[in-house]
């Protein structure tokens, strides 16, 4: 029946759709239709697989899709990733066994639990291993289920084979016999094991003693019996490799040798205040290292400190070696490892009976015993080296010997410095000695002295500085025996190393002075500074020879801890100016002489005009003496004139430099003899001039004025024609120095070819028995308007080289003899400099800006002088840094510019008898604040002595917005009106490259396009270009304002607009622009926005009079109302469709007419 049942259920399920199977709807509009058609109701398929069972029958399965047997395929088969438990697991294995000649027999106990639930008759394998082993009896089973076991000899060995419930739990003994190998001394023999926890509970062998010699397992050993060893142990269970005997395991590991560093540290406070520090580092070559042994040097013992990492043990003492031993200290790692690095402490103790030489201690008295220091030593170390390192501490000391693998380093940590270490050694092994001697330090005093003496003329002054160089702490006394010199003043450097009150003088001579740092501790580097006189008797001229012994400094000769060494010393002789000194070399003693001195130490001596004298000591002498000749002098002046003579048609002006070479004594004050004339008016000037020529001209040097006053008992002569003054020069001065004086005489009338005398006094110094007048030169400048040359006597031309005082082509001359005038022949020139200079062309540029005035001027120029000069303007005269020239297109540098006191332009020219054509370019510029629209005034520079222009052409640039109401007198416009789209505007002839192109100037950068150029011309001199400017928004305002006003007035008041009165303005107009054409134009063109606003009001006022022409009705003749009394008042009728009122209004009405 079941089977019936599966054969009909597919073809009574499924005929539907096998024999009369519609098609599915293809949208889903359709098989809603569908649905509708067939009442809603619809068949609901089942989909049959067929699967094979175990028996290999066909099964249907119904609605199961192939990926969900797909699904169930790989979970059953764990081919999904996941990770799923084993089918069983082994809990324990313990093992007993005994080994016997040449087997091991085994009794092993599994115990096994089944994990996964099996199908039915499925059996689950348990692989346990064994391969090398035999089954002794067969296996034993405790628990449910079947079981056997198989050998699998070419795979993992035995498998067990159980069928079992879940969670059914299995004991399995087995008895296996495994061979044994065996050599001379041990035994081994390996089994496969199931990988799980295992336990060998006894393993009896037959060899007393026994020694497991896996160093992987930990192995427990016990006597059994006699002869027998039993073994227990755990593992993990895999592959098993065991072997015991009876062999050295010491002999079997590596050897581990030993390599050492040590850093023993010493700190000295005294003989018997011994502490070492000691870093000893063990290396382990071939293995670890977990203990080593440090032996100490000798009496010291080892502080216990706690170490955290190691502990140590305090040996006892070896016997059979003789008292005192050295402390030996075990050092055990609480962790071996290759490299143990510990640090020691120990402090000095003596032990009982030991001899004081034989201690680190040692002696201090002074006996010739040594004692030894060690560093600590590593015992049994292959290798050993380190450092010893000694710190002192107080004033002690260390005397050493060395022998065998140590050598003492020079250069010292700075790190051991800072600690006041002060030696340190290196050793190379443990073969070596060092012998060292604490004994109180000595002082090491190194002194540099330095005497500088000033011979002045009444007393020699002595100046002692010692350089100390000091190497320990203690303090000591420095002596110096001064006989014959009297101690003014001892300092030091640092102030607190001498006490004044501690000095002594001893006989009178010699000086101690006690050197005590107040903190207790001495400066490397100090100066000591002693200062004592000597009265000296001479007389002025007289020649004395003068003996300065040198005192050597020393020390206190009672104190045996300071060594003292002097180094050669400098000896500095520094004779006042007056003192003219002589060394006798023959006499000198102990000294040789040096030819220079180091900048610090020239800085130190004082200013004098003679170069000191400058020796050393050369130690060979007992007592270094130095010997010269002393001859005092009084001061001796030397005075040369240099003046030059400016000339013109009105007067002559002076600059007279007078130089002065002052030697022997300094002077403050300066007697000159001047004329009357200057002291009277008081316009006399003097300054200090530079001593080097700066090449700047006077005006721009900031000179240092000197102020003087009459002498009345030196000017007690003719008061008339010369008189003294003094001169302060505000401080004392020697050597070379220059003073200027400036005045000015008046000249008379000058005629032509008429020479007038003139007598130009000069000033001179005053006149005394050490005051030598050497020179008087006169450089004569004259203007070409006048003649003027020296008259003949006293002044010659001399012009040879050398001789000129500046840059200029001027003449000199110079007088024959001492004088205190030079007479001029002045006369007017009858051509003047017309014949050889002429100013060809001149263009002159000015540039308005808001805030700045630039001049811009070009001068072509032929000239035959010798020298040209130029006028400058006022404006160009007041400040120089705001002055820029150049001579043919190449500038001029401002140390060449030469401008005199006149403000004019002097430039030199090399003589020819040809003429010279030049151009010449100046820029000046002021900065007088916001521009003001008004009257512009420019003055074009002047070519003095030349005749007027060929052509002039002055260019005027003004801002956008500024305009030019007129044309500058005497000048020509060079300008045309053009309509430039919007409005006529003036335009030039030439710009500014065709102006630089004409005049052969420097094409510099044009003025901005959006300014007003303006251009004019003259033939002519022109002394100043003078025009008015105003702004455009003040043009428009002003004439626009005029024009409103004049054309309201004009409407609005008939009686102006008479034909006669308008006639007279049209002419007056007309006349205007015929005698202005310039202005004329310009004021049409800023009248059109007054002109615009009068036709507009034009306009208002008809618009108004239409709408009330086109509004009421005026009942009569205007100015006359029917009924009306007032003819001022129309009466107005209103009426409006469909209403009976009526409506009475007065409108008030002007008199005037209303336009026609």
């Amino acid at each position: 029946m079941i089977l019936a049942s599966l054969l009909l259920f597919p073809f009574s399920t499924s005929w539907k759709g096998l024999v009369a199977q519609e098609p599915e709807p293809a949208t889903p509009a359709a098989a809603a239709e569908k649905e509708t058609e067939s009442g809603g109701v619809q068949e609901a398929r089942t989909e049959v697989i067929y699967l094979r069972d175990a028996e290999g029958n066909l099964v249907p399965v119904a609605n199961l899709s192939l990926e969900e047997w797909d699904q169930i395929y790989k979970a059953r088969h764990n081919l999904l990733g996941r990770k799923l438990p084993p089918a069983f697991a082994i809990d324990e294995v313990v093992y007993q066994g005994v080994a016997r000649e040449n087997h091991l027999v085994l009794d092993v106990t599994m115990k096994i639990r089944i994990v996964e639930r099996q199908q039915q008759d499925e059996w689950i394998a348990v692989p346990i291993g064994f391969r090398q082993a035999v089954l002794q009896e067969a296996a034993g089973h405790e628990g449910p289920g079947d079981f056997f076991l198989t050998l699998d000899k070419g795979g993992t060995g035995h498998i067990c084979w159980f069928r079992a419930e879940k969670g059914s739990r299995h004991t399995l003994s087995l008895k296996l016999i495994s061979p044994l190998e065996r050599t001379a001394r041990q035994f081994l023999f390996g089994l496969t094991c199931p990988l799980a926890r295992s336990r060998m509970k006894s393993l009896k062998v037959g060899l007393a003693g026994a020694e497991s010699l896996n160093d992987d397992l930990r192995v427990v050993a016990r006597p059994a019996g006699t002869g027998e060893t039993d073994f227990s142990f755990d593992f993990a269970g895999g592959q098993l490799d065991f072997s015991w005997g009876t062999i050295d395991r010491d002999s079997m590991k590596p050897v581990t040798r030993l390599l050492a560093n040590t850093i023993t540290r010493f700190t000295i406070r005294g003989p018997q205040q011994i502490s070492m520090q000691a870093e000893v580092t063990v290396t382990g070559s071939g293995g670890e290292v977990s203990s080593f042994e440090v032996v100490l040097p000798p009496s010291m013992q080892v502080i216990d400190l706690p170490q955290g990492d190691f502990r140590l043990v305090v040996l006892p003492t070896m016997e059979g070696v003789p008292l005192p031993q050295p402390q030996r200290v075990q050092v055990t790692a609480n962790r071996p490892a290759n490299e143990l690095q510990v640090t020691l402490e120990a402090i000095f103790r003596p032990a009982p009976g030991l001899p004081e030489e034989e201690s680190p201690g040692g002696n201090v008295a002074g006996e010739e015993q040594s004692s030894v220091f060690r560093g600590v030593d590593v015992l049994n170390a292959v290798k050993q080296s380190g450092f010893i390192d000694f710190v002192v501490e107080g004033n002690w000391s260390l005397a050493w010997h060395q022998d065998g693998d140590v050598r003492r380093i020079d250069e010292i940590p700075e790190a051991l410095l800072q600690q006041e270490g002060i030696a340190r050694f290196e050793i190379f092994s443990q073969s070596y000695s060092l012998d060292a001697r604490i004994e109180p330090e000595k002082t090491r005093v190194r002194v540099e002295p330095q005497y500088l003496v000033q011979v002045r003329d009444d007393e020699l002054q002595l100046d002692i500085n010692l350089i100390c160089q000091v190497r320990g702490k203690s303090g000591f006394v420095l002596e110096s025996d001064l006989d014959g010199w009297t101690v003014d003043q001892v300092l030091s450097r640092p102030a607190d190393l001498v006490d004044p009150d501690a000095i002594r003088i001893e006989s009178g001579t010699l000086v101690s002075i006690p050197i005590q740092a107040a903190s207790g501790s001495l400066p490397e580097q100090f100066e000591i500074q002693l200062r004592a006189h000597r009265d000296l008797a001479t007389q002025t001229d007289l020649v004395v020879e003068q003996v300065i012994d040198i005192p050597r400094p020393g020390v206190d000769s009672l104190l045996s801890s300071t060594v003292f060494t002097l180094l050669p010393g400098l000896l500095i002789v520094s004779p006042d100016d007056n003192v003219e000194m002589v060394p006798q070399i023959e006499q000198i003693i102990g000294l040789t002489q040096e030819t220079r001195l180091s900048e610090a130490e020239t800085g130190l001596l004082p200013q004098r005009q003679q170069a000191p004298l400058v020796y050393r000591d050369r130690g060979d002498a007992a007592s270094p003496s130095f010997v010269a000749r002393l001859q005092i002098r009084q001061r001796n002046t030397t005075v040369a004139s240099l003046s030059r003579v400016s000339v013109d048609e009105q007067q002559v002006q002076l600059r007279q430099e007078l130089r002065f070479g002052v030697a022997y004594e300094p002077i403050k004050q300066l007697s000159l003899e001047v004329p009357s004339s200057l002291v009277i008016r008081r316009d006399l000037q003097v300054f200090l001039f530079p001593l080097v020529n700066t090449g700047i001209q006077d005006s721009e040097l900031q000179l240092e004025s000197l102020p003087w006053v009459e002498d009345p008992e030196k000017s007690a002569g003719d008061r008339d024609l010369r008189r003294v003054i003094r001169v302060d020069l505000l401080k004392e001065r020697i050597g070379q120095f220059r003073i200027l004086l400036r005045y000015s005489i008046r000249l008379p009338t000058l005629l032509v070819d008429q020479p007038v005398t003139v007598p130009v006094g000069l000033v001179i110094p005053y006149r005394t028995p050490t005051t030598i007048f050497q020179d008087n030169q006169v450089e004569l400048v004259v203007d070409s308007m006048v003649q003027a040359s020296p008259r003949e006597g006293s002044w010659q031309r001399d012009d040879g080289p050398g001789r000129r005082i500046s840059q200029s082509v001027d003449p000199i001359f110079a007088a024959t003899e001492t004088t205190d005038v030079l007479p001029l022949l002045v006369s007017l020139n009858r051509l003047g400099a017309s014949a050889s200079t002429q100013l060809r062309q001149l263009w002159l540029q000015t540039y308005l800006t808001e805030t700045v005035r630039y001049e811009r001027a070009a001068l072509r120029v032929s000239t035959r002088d010798r020298r040209l000069q130029i006028q400058l303007p006022e404006l160009a005269q007041g400040n120089t840094s705001n002055l820029r020239i150049a001579i043919d297109k190449q500038p001029l540098s401002a140390r060449n510019v030469v401008i005199n006191e006149q403000g004019a332009l002097e430039i030199p020219l090399p003589p020819s008898r040809d003429a010279v054509e030049m151009v010449i370019e100046i820029w000046y510029w002021t900065n007088p604040g916001s521009h003001l629209t008004g009257f512009v005034s420019v003055e074009p520079p002047r070519v003095i002595g030349a005749n007027s222009a060929d052509r002039i052409f002055w260019q005027l640039v003004t801002p956008g917005n500024e305009h030019l109401l007129e044309v500058p007198v005497h000048m020509t416009p060079e300008q045309e009106w053009l309509w430039n789209g919007w409005s006529w505007r003036r335009t030039a002839y030439m710009d500014q490259q065709d102006l630089e192109r004409w005049v052969g100037a420097s094409f510099q950068q044009v003025v901005p396009v959006q300014t007003n150029q303006y251009l004019f011309s003259s033939i002519g001199p022109v002394r100043m270009f003078t025009v008015t400017t105003v702004r455009r928004s003040s043009l428009v305002m002003v004439v626009s304002g005029l024009i409103l006003l004049v054309g309201l007035v004009l409407i609005y008041i008939p009686a102006v607009r008479h034909p006669s009165l308008l006639f007279v303005v049209g002419v007056v107009l007309a006349a205007s622009a015929v005698s202005w054409p310039e202005i004329v134009l310009l004021v049409v063109q800023a009248a059109l926005l007054g002109g615009g606003l009068v036709g507009l009001a034009r306009l208002l006022q008809w618009t108004l009079f239409w709408r009330l022409r086109d509004g009421p009705r005026l009942l009569g003749r205007a100015g006359m109302v029917e009924g009306a009394s007032d003819p001022g008042v129309v009466s107005l009728e209103t009426g409006s469709r469909g209403s009976t009122a009526s409506v009475s209004a007065s409108l008030e009405m002007s008199a005037t007419e209303p336009p026609s």
